[in-house]
């Protein structure tokens, strides 16, 4: 079975270039949820400016039609 090698950074230490690497220290795991928003949102931005498929829109069309009918 393969080992994992974590390494924690120190704080002398600085960042590679590729401001996409991010390793969090211990200390700094709250942080963890923004960051992985911030990198989410933007990975996925223009998700939200391209058009829904109509076939999804005949699905949510018909939930909402059942769902209005009584049981």
């Amino acid at each position: 079975m393969a080992q994992l090698k974590v390494h924690y950074m120190h704080e002398d230490e600085e960042l590679p270039s590729d401001d996409n690497w991010y390793k969090p220290k211990p200390q700094d795991a709250s942080a963890l949820p923004a960051h992985l928003g911030q990198k989410l949102r933007a990975k996925f931005a223009d998700v939200e400016t391209k058009p829904v498929p109509d076939r999804l829109v005949e699905l949510l069309e018909a939930l909402a039609a059942k769902e209005k009918k009584p049981a």
